[in-house]
């Protein structure tokens, strides 16, 4: 299977999961961070692709998910892998060393890539 698919299909069923774990606790704002680092316990991204193959689906697909927050100092850049409308997955890259990651207005949960 091309790795453009895989990048689409890892991030749409992980956030499937998620939507789905997050609904089924009413949505209480709680639950979130703990489902989804579940998931992301269950299925680590860095398992299954790396940071060159998101850049090489960003290029080369026809239509990415919404970009959430796209002016962002929060990543260089922020990418949106996912959208719900109630959360999103993003893939933050920085350019430089240093990163804003504890200075964060946001709650989630996070893997390393």
């Amino acid at each position: 299977m091309p790795k453009k698919l895989v990048v689409s299909q890892f991030f749409v069923d992980i956030g499937t999961r998620i939507a789905k774990r997050w609904h089924d606790r009413d949505f209480d704002s709680l639950a979130l961070a703990e489902s989804a680092a579940d998931e992301l316990s269950r299925r680590p991204p860095a398992g299954a692709l790396g940071y060159e193959d998101i850049l090489n689906w960003v290029a080369e697909t026809k239509a990415l998910p919404y970009q959430q927050d796209v002016e962002s100092q929060f990543g260089q850049p922020p990418i949106t892998l996912f959208w719900h409308p109630r959360f999103y997955i993003q893939a933050l890259f920085w350019t430089r060393s240093t990163t804003a990651i504890h200075n964060h207005a946001f709650s989630g949960a996070f893997s390393i890539l």
